[in-house]
């Protein structure tokens, strides 16, 4: 399988159990959105058994703010730019 039918299989699979805005960083590093009960959680090496960890924003706004300018490192401060934890 190329790198390209990889990425199209895991996206696919992601939209499937309700992740928007997925996005594969530079490193090959696959990050999307998804809603929790009370958050939009920004989800980080997210493969078919779940992710790494996640950033929660007060709302989707923020959550595609941060992803769309997100470099793959750099943690969000919690009480800044709407994220309310770190998971």
């Amino acid at each position: 399988m190329t790198n390209e039918q990889v990425n199209r299989t895991i996206k696919t699979f992601l939209k499937s159990q309700h992740y928007t805005n997925i996005t594969i960083l530079e490193d090959d590093n696959v990050c999307a959105i998804m809603t929790s009960l009370f958050t939009w959680d920004v989800c980080y090496g997210v493969d078919y058994e779940g992710c790494k960890g996640r950033f929660c924003f007060n709302n989707l706004v923020d959550a595609r703010k941060f992803l769309k300018e997100w470099d793959g490192v750099t943690h969000p401060v919690v009480g800044e730019n709407g994220c309310t934890a770190i998971k």
